[in-house]
């Protein structure tokens, strides 16, 4: 005899912290205790209800039979409401895990002193607080959710909500708020301490350091930002684009730790503005041998910047610059998959440089200009670029061969009923026939039937005459250009290749 099942769930409640919810709606708890964990014990306690939380954001469920066998203490450990019966919601599970571990990184390095010095307890609390939800939240610019900073163990005595954090990082209450004044200050302590503290503890030399510029697209910016003007970012869509830059170090076992950064309110920066960021990182006793730019910032200007300030730098080309068209199809070919010219320690990556090539074209204001080149392929970006890109291709077929097959039904249905024949499609006149042709083109773009938007280099709709019906065409010579053009990285340096450490070099490309 089967297990009762109930006709209608019943009431709601939250999932247990300790339960899995499958794919296909289930929710069930792993018992691993039994059989020597080799066999977990799986019961189904439930249904999880889509899309429904309570008011704490937990998941609520539908529960059945099991669930009051395998989880009738939850209520009992709840608490009583104001009328003295016992509450029905689960206790609150604290998750101390990832606080445990920023903690201890935190006070390791000796960050969490310092933003206790530097600012005040509730500040620096806070600010680990917010970064341990963006860790959660794997995002930059999440809006917080409080019902998951309060599921977390918190380094602030109580969760703060966005226009909390807003009115925080505006600096505008000394002593309350986070401002440029401390910003710095933390910043020149915190490079300090890397270089004589940090790598002296660990008997290492400080090395060299590396600024990195680049160019961010912030989708989501607050209103209150000064950091950000209007522009393009790097997806092509227009948004709100602030510049940054940071100075890392470039070598050693602190390779790639953080020194400093700052926000550069021009996200094309001139002579000005590196000026004055420059003398920022100077003021920390930190003097770049080299910048590392992103392409938004490959430019003549940036570069005669650069140039008038004796800083070497490593740019990111823009894959319509005259340099990086030369390079790419000169190498194109001989790197895919050429483990002569493998990077060594970088996985599937292959590169190979050159020098005296154009950066710009022949309108450029220096169209003499030439400079040292690397091109690099990544075979594994590659195929997951290429994979991503033959499955939308299919997925559109697909879509596109169902519509036409419900317009040709229509259109069969339509001949069927008037009792018609088509006096056309019998005839052997080349202009009737062609003419016919455009006739059915015509009907299959006025009942909205076409190529998607973006793939008409790929695909077009043929109509065979001969056969009576329409065609899906793959211009396979764009779908090969495009597959074999995924992978590929370009770059430009005005050093020779000596001068930058080959990793550092390479990484920026990966």
């Amino acid at each position: 005899m089967g297990r009762k099942r109930y006709n209608e769930p019943k009431e709601k409640v939250p999932v247990p912290d300790d339960a899995r919810v499958y794919r296909n709606g289930r929710v069930v708890l792993v018992d691993t205790s039994l059989r020597g964990g080799k066999d977990p014990v799986k019961t189904v306690i439930g249904h999880v209800c889509v899309g429904e939380t309570d008011e704490s954001g937990r998941r609520l469920m539908f529960p059945n039979e099991n669930y009051e066998e395998c989880c009738k203490d939850d209520g009992a450990n709840a608490g009583s409401g104001p009328d003295g019966q016992t509450s029905k919601s689960p206790p609150r599970v604290i998750h101390v895990g990832l606080t445990s571990l920023v903690l201890g990184i935190v006070y390791q390095l000796g960050i969490y002193q310092m933003l206790i010095s530097v600012y005040n307890e509730q500040i620096a609390n806070a600010i680990i607080d917010l970064a341990m939800f963006y860790i959660l939240a794997c995002l930059s610019n999440n809006s917080i959710s409080l019902p998951q900073m309060s599921d977390q163990l918190l380094f602030s005595i109580e969760s703060h909500d966005d226009s909390w954090y807003d009115e925080l990082f505006q600096g505008k209450n000394q002593g309350r708020s986070v401002n440029d004044a401390s910003n710095r200050e933390f910043m020149a302590r915190w490079a300090r301490h890397v270089k004589n503290v940090l790598c002296e503890k660990d008997d290492a030399e400080f090395g060299t350091a590396v600024l990195s510029l680049d160019g961010t697209n912030w989708n989501d910016q607050l209103e209150t930002s000064t950091e950000a003007q209007p522009g393009q970012g790097k997806t092509g869509e227009k948004g709100q684009i602030a510049g940054s830059m940071f100075c890392v170090v470039a070598n050693g076992i602190y390779k790639g730790m953080p020194l400093a950064y700052c926000p550069t309110i021009d996200f094309n920066p001139n002579l000005k503005t590196f000026q004055e960021k420059l003398s920022l990182f100077h003021g920390m006793d930190l003097y770049p041998e080299v910048m590392i730019a992103d392409s938004t910032f490959c430019t003549e200007d940036f570069m005669a910047a650069c140039d008038s300030l004796s800083l070497p730098f490593l740019i990111m080309m823009q894959e319509d610059d005259t340099g990086a068209q030369t390079m790419y199809k000169l190498h194109r070919d001989l790197l895919r998959w050429n483990f002569d010219h493998r990077i060594l320690g970088h996985g599937l990556t292959f590169g190979i440089s050159e020098n005296g090539h154009s950066v710009f074209g022949p309108n450029s204001k220096n169209p003499d200009r030439t400079a040292h080149f690397a091109v690099f392929y990544n075979a594994t970006q590659a195929f997951s670029l290429t994979k991503d890109f033959i499955d939308n291709l299919d997925q559109k077929m697909d879509a596109l061969k169902e519509d036409i097959e419900s317009f040709a039904a229509k259109e069969r249905g339509r001949a069927r009923t008037s009792g018609s024949t088509n006096a056309i499609e019998s005839s052997t006149d080349i202009l009737s026939r062609d003419a016919f042709i455009q006739q059915a083109r015509k009907k299959l773009d006025a009942a909205g039937v076409r190529v998607p938007e973006g793939y008409e280099s790929y695909l077009s709709i043929e109509y065979n005459f001969e056969e009576g019906k329409y065609n899906i065409v793959e211009n396979s010579a764009a779908i090969r250009k495009t597959c074999n053009s995924y992978g590929y990285d370009l770059g430009v340096k005005r050093v020779p290749p000596a001068t930058i450490p080959a990793v550092s070099a390479i990484k920026r490309w990966r």
